[in-house]
């Protein structure tokens, strides 16, 4: 347990000069979709079975999505301290804190070795990907987390019969899959873990128990999926994939895996020390036979599901390394497992460097890269003064149209605006069914535009009544009404 809360309390005090900043480095449209829900929670709705976004255009916002667990968990935080940046940040840095002692615990659970438990902990707590989003708005976190405590409590469950530790186990492990369905995939070390077990140990009564913890655990997290479709239904806003997407083509495919393997896993996943000690773990794991035994089977279990998950969503892989977070605790315990075959005597320089190494790398990828250059978004709406007083300016209360935002997520959360937004400076007068988009959203009830780009440059100054401010790059207009009786 020490050694949980020396990696909890070093990764806090590196992230918290980071702390009390809005959204910003990579992946900061999905960050604000995120943040937009818990937003609308605090102050529209803490019903969690409906979540609302910003760009809900005319209808009250409500859509489909993950299981928002990370969302209402951060709306819940706001009632208490109020809507701050820092707020969603240690959230999040909680749910990652236990991830940090799920790890060290599953660790435990399949070695009984603490050192190993330690060493798996650390390396995690410092994987460049969970340094990053441990502090970011991404409902992975939580996932991860509870599935790590999940498979953990399951395992304990094998070995004790507790019934407590196995309804545990059910209740994180659906929590997990609701949250995001790809971290259901300790399902296959499971699995794995009962066909060993049960080769010495069967009993028709525990087979009964846990064919009722599986079904459950499927149909209850599966089934919010099938209710988030319908809610997608309900308003048109598919904003959150909830599907796999399509295949790429045989090169694509090879491209894709190429960059994961040569890039995303050394670099983003593991760290280049880290990987380094995956590599030996692997090497040991074969020369060993250690996969022959119980807690190797287990990993083999869990590493099918894995490889069949990347091929299903390997489109995803693409450019969206936070897909991949599911086979950061798998990668790390076999890595964990090479650092402590390095502790003897002739490599035990190595392994030292190997952990001091690790939170090293994970700052200096991270550090500079996402948190300390300009950020990816009008540098304008990142200052907080400047962003404020564009807020100020916009009628409350009114349906409006924002942009020009390729994400069409970035400025509704930003300049905390409901309604619509556009990407570039011609979707505006793009035509959908023989008229412009903002002809469309006027009859609509669209009554304001605020974007970062005058309205002659949109080519839509027939359809503004009047400007009603420009301040900090921005233009706050007043749109026509489409109904006659009101010009």
């Amino acid at each position: 347990m020490n050694a949980v809360l020396l990696c909890i309390g070093i990764s806090l005090l590196v992230h918290l000069p980071f702390m009390d900043m809005p959204p910003r480095g990579t992946h900061t449209w999905r960050q604000c979709n995120t943040l937009s829900v818990a937003r609308n929670f605090y102050e529209e709705d803490m019903n969690i079975l409906r979540p609302r976004i910003d760009r809900r255009e005319d209808t009250d916002g409500v859509t489909g999505m993950q299981f928002p667990s990370y969302e209402f968990a951060v709306a819940s935080a706001y009632h208490v301290f109020g809507d701050e940046d820092w707020v969603a940040r240690m959230v999040q840095f909680i749910f990652f804190s236990f991830g940090i002692w799920g790890m060290y615990r599953l660790v435990l659970v399949l070695s009984d070795k603490r050192l190993f438990a330690g060493i798996a902990a650390w390396l995690f707590t410092w994987s460049p990907e969970m340094f990053y989003h441990g502090v970011n708005a991404l409902p992975d976190v939580l996932a991860l987390s509870a599935s790590l405590w999940g498979l953990s409590l399951f395992l304990t469950h094998l070995k004790t019969g507790s019934n407590i530790q196995l309804m545990g186990s059910m209740f994180l492990l659906i929590l997990s899959g609701a949250t995001k369905l790809q971290y259901l995939s300790v399902g296959g070390a499971i699995a794995l873990a009962l066909i060993v077990h049960w080769a010495k140990h069967f009993s028709w009564a525990h087979l009964v128990k846990i064919t009722l913890f599986g079904i459950a655990t499927l149909a209850i997290s599966g089934g919010w999926y099938v209710y988030a479709r319908e809610l997608q239904k309900e308003n048109h806003l598919p904003d959150f994939g909830i599907a796999v997407q399509s295949f790429p083509t045989l090169s694509e495919t090879l491209e894709i895996l190429r960059i994961n393997l040569q890039m995303d896993i050394p670099e983003s996943l593991l760290g280049f020390g880290t990987f380094a000690a995956f590599i030996v773990g692997v090497v040991f794991l074969i020369r060993e036979k250690k996969w022959r035994n119980t807690g190797g089977t287990v990993l083999f279990g869990w590493l099918l599901v894995l490889i069949t998950y990347h091929i299903l969503e390997l489109k995803q892989m693409e450019s969206h390394q936070y897909y991949m977070m599911p086979h950061i605790p798998l990668m790390i315990i076999v890595a964990a497992f090479g650092v402590l075959r390095l502790t003897g005597a002739r490599w035990r320089s190595v392994a030292a460097l190997i952990l001091i190494g690790a939170p090293i790398f994970a700052g200096v990828r991270i550090i500079p890269a996402r948190w300390m250059n300009d950020p990816q978004i009008n540098r304008v709406l990142y200052d907080e003064t400047s962003r404020n007083e564009i807020i100020a300016h916009i009628p409350q209360g009114e349906l409006a149209i924002c942009g020009s935002d390729n994400s069409m997520g970035i400025y509704p959360y930003f300049l905390h605006i409901k309604g619509f937004a556009f990407n570039d400076q011609y979707s505006l007068t793009s035509e959908k069914r023989g008229q412009p988009f903002i002809e469309n959203w006027i009859e609509r009830g669209a009554t304001v535009l605020v974007t970062d780009r005058s309205a002659d440059e949109l080519n839509v100054s027939t359809y503004v009544e009047k400007e009603l401010h420009h301040l900090h790059g921005f233009w706050i207009y007043r749109l026509r009404s489409s109904d006659p009786s009101n010009q």
